[in-house]
């Protein structure tokens, strides 16, 4: 108990202090007291603040608050063709990744609707299931081109960076043999914090957690990426069956933040 509550004031600082980062990628606010962080919500690195990005490209600013807002009214579809205009005119990998979490949501927000428990309504979740199927297969596609795009792209450079994303990619893929090579891959001097995140990453998704949960108690003592690292460490002591402090840290987290995967957990902690 007196480890959740010592985490729990680290998120507090970490919600309220430090200046803001925004992601170029989904347009995700990111405080940080660094001049960098790891997105709370797509988790690609950040490093621009709003007014780096609205001088250097004022019209993806413009298109990611249009994302943004299309989000909020649940509006995936609008998100998903403003995403397409963004990639068409930039090419960046990064957007293509960004779209498919946009597909994620989408399928499981089509899940969600399926309610067998209302009479006559076999049909609409019928139309339900198969309208996720299709999304989730949408949104693997964009992650094998996103995977793709980055090899296409190695004459440019093996960067951190790159490698960090296909890593991303593959774990969403179910892809962790390749996703453990390029998480290997990371393991250098100069990309030492991607890999420390990574290894956060890879080993939930791996089923290794009381590795996962060593790495996000690490990294939430660090004062880095503290917010992401909660939702790990939350998640991790969901799947121990300590739902209580899940739920504890959870509900202190959602005061700060709102993405997918925090929506999924509180749903399956009953917190909303």
């Amino acid at each position: 108990m007196e480890d959740v509550t010592r985490y729990m004031d680290a998120i507090d600082k970490a919600g309220q202090g430090g200046g803001i980062l925004v992601c170029r990628h989904c347009g995700t606010r990111n405080r940080s007291a660094y001049d960098h962080a790891i997105c709370i919500r797509c988790e690609q690195f950040v490093d621009s603040t709003m007014n780096m990005l609205e001088a250097k490209d004022p019209s993806l600013l413009k298109s990611l608050e249009n994302i943004d807002a299309a989000l909020d009214n649940r509006d995936y579809e609008s998100a998903i063709k403003e995403y397409d205009s963004i990639f068409s005119q930039r090419k960046d990998p990064g957007f293509l990744y960004a779209e498919a979490l946009i597909y994620i949501a989408y399928s499981n927000y089509e899940t969600s609707l399926i309610d067998y428990d209302k009479e006559g309504y076999m049909e609409e979740n019928s139309v339900h299931r198969l309208d996720s199927i299709r999304l989730m297969s949408q949104a693997k596609l964009l992650l094998n081109k996103t995977v793709y795009a980055l090899n296409s792209n190695a004459g440019e450079g093996d960067t951190p960076n790159k490698r960090y994303l296909t890593f991303l990619s593959q774990v969403k893929l179910g892809q962790l043999r390749g996703a453990m090579m390029n998480f290997s891959a990371l393991d250098k001097p100069e990309s030492n914090e991607l890999h420390s995140y990574a290894g956060m990453v890879f080993h939930s998704a791996n089923d290794d957690i009381d590795k996962a949960l060593e790495l996000s108690t690490t990294m939430i003592k660090s004062g880095k990426n503290v917010l992401n690292a909660a939702y790990y460490y939350a998640f991790c002591l969901f799947r121990k069956n300590k739902l209580k402090d899940s739920a504890r840290i959870l509900n202190r987290l959602r005061q700060y933040l709102d993405n997918p995967n925090i929506g999924e957990l509180a749903k399956k902690l009953g917190i909303i």
